[in-house]
């Protein structure tokens, strides 16, 4: 597989907000023909990936079971690696893994490291790999930047009484509209615990959460909530009341208007 990293996708390490942006590939590895329902699970299959980068680039693969994009992930995460990041090559190589749809990602150590390189994969059954489209591919992207304000609008989770008055927006759309967001911390060391709540309005006064980013979590990536349809009002917050700015990816398929609610 010939791939490259650009400008746009060259992400770096794990320890870059950017991570998430590097190549990914979607490894689907199918069960011996021989094998029945009840022993798939018996089936042990090879595989070797291996990775071919300019001499002064350090490289590195990532397994993944999953086989969508992964925008961040632990050693307990990890179906294989190719461990430290080398110059111009590396390899991961496995013999008891089972048929299942897993992600690949190659990375350089450092962002914005641009160049094409070369993935090989060898297997002992049958597979089939395809690109996972970069996130927000033909999607609008809005850039929305914001600010936790101290005693104004860094008000915490929802166990805190003025949850409300954390950063919110209100998403005008003419029609129904496909959604999901990203929110990364700018400025704020150590990183906090951050989550993205999506509500419906239900009247001035009442409003019902439809979607969110899941658990609280300081990941150096950020937080991201799954596609939703809606019409929607949105929520960002920290778990405790911290003050700092925040940068959020909005990711449409239809035009919208964004407005923050000021009270």
């Amino acid at each position: 597989i010939s791939g490259f990293w650009t400008k746009e996708n060259a992400g770096g390490n794990i320890s870059h907000p950017t991570f998430y942006r590097n190549p990914q590939y979607k490894l689907s590895i199918s069960p011996s023909i021989s094998s029945s329902a009840r022993d798939i699970s018996q089936d042990k299959i090879n595989l070797i990936i291996m990775l071919e980068a300019p001499k002064s680039f350090p490289v590195n693969i990532k397994l993944i079971k999953s086989g969508n994009r992964i925008s961040n992930c632990s050693s307990k995460d990890l179906t294989g690696s190719s461990n430290s990041y080398r110059h111009g090559f590396c390899y991961l190589e496995l013999d008891d893994i089972k048929p299942d749809d897993y992600t690949i990602i190659v990375s350089t150590f450092e962002p914005g490291l641009i160049s094409g390189f070369f993935l090989t994969i060898g297997c002992s059954h049958n597979f089939t790999t395809t690109v996972i489209p970069p996130e927000g591919e033909g999607y609008q992207k809005y850039l929305l930047p914001g600010d936790w304000i101290e005693g104004k609008s860094a008000m915490g989770c929802s166990l805190y009484k003025d949850y409300f008055k954390n950063p919110r927006y209100i998403i005008e759309a003419s029609c129904p509209t496909k959604l999901f967001i990203r929110m990364q911390i700018t400025k704020m060391n150590p990183i906090p615990a951050m989550n993205i709540s999506i509500f419906e309005r239900i009247s001035m006064s009442e409003n019902k959460e439809i979607m969110s980013s899941g658990p609280y979590t300081n990941t150096t990536q950020g937080v991201v909530t799954k596609e939703i349809l809606i019409y929607p009002n949105k929520i960002f917050s920290t778990w405790k009341p911290e003050p700092g700015k925040f940068l959020s990816y909005i990711y449409v398929d239809n035009p919208i208007k964004i407005k923050q609610i000021i009270e």
